[in-house]
């Protein structure tokens, strides 16, 4: 149910048990993990990532989750997570192993995911929360034309952090994606 996507330079590709051991791998570092939600147990446990490649790969075939694997063209190592999800939570989350920031990779994969959100499964609009402290998140999400419509307590696996949330609609989507992508002027 989960379709595979494509960017530029990213293949997403649904999460799959073989993925359990590098997510394992990534999650002991706590620069993977500080902004994540409490619920992700710290320090993370020897069989953490398996419970969640598990429950994900599970969750993948509802119609309702949709989990990718954030792995770059030609190698299919898992390098991050993103996922979007119809329902009450937070609609779209992502995490980055840190060698793989500042590349533009989440934004090439928040911009397919979020196409693939709004235009196939015709969603209207989307809830969307990170740690304030987390000043990359909130970057993706101001460039997306997302609006911050609360800001509230939040526990996070790093510690105490206020929450931002936001709220983007497939409108704002569409007016933002040509600037977010940086391409108006191409």
């Amino acid at each position: 149910m989960v379709p595979t996507l494509e960017t530029a330079r990213l293949l997403l590709r649904p999460i799959r048990l073989e993925d359990a051991s590098r997510v394992q791998l990534l999650f002991d570092d706590i620069e993977v993990t500080r902004y994540l939600d409490a619920v992700v147990p710290w320090p993370y446990p020897a069989d953490g990532a398996q419970t969640f490649v598990e429950s994900v790969t599970e969750a993948n075939k509802t119609g309702n989750r949709f989990v990718w694997a954030i792995t770059e063209r030609g190698n299919d190592e898992l390098i991050g997570v993103i996922e979007v999800s119809i329902g009450d939570r937070d609609n779209r989350g992502f995490w980055l192993a840190p060698p793989f920031h500042r590349r533009g990779y989440i934004t090439e994969a928040v911009a397919v995911v979020n196409d693939f959100y709004f235009d196939e499964l015709k969603q209207d609009s989307m809830r969307l929360g990170n740690a304030e402290p987390n000043r990359g998140s909130s970057r993706i999400k101001e460039k997306s034309g997302a609006t911050l419509v609360e800001v509230k307590p939040g526990n996070y696996v790093g510690g105490t952090f206020p929450s931002e949330v936001w709220s983007l609609t497939a409108e704002q989507w569409r007016a933002n994606r040509a600037q977010f992508l940086g391409l108006e002027n191409v």
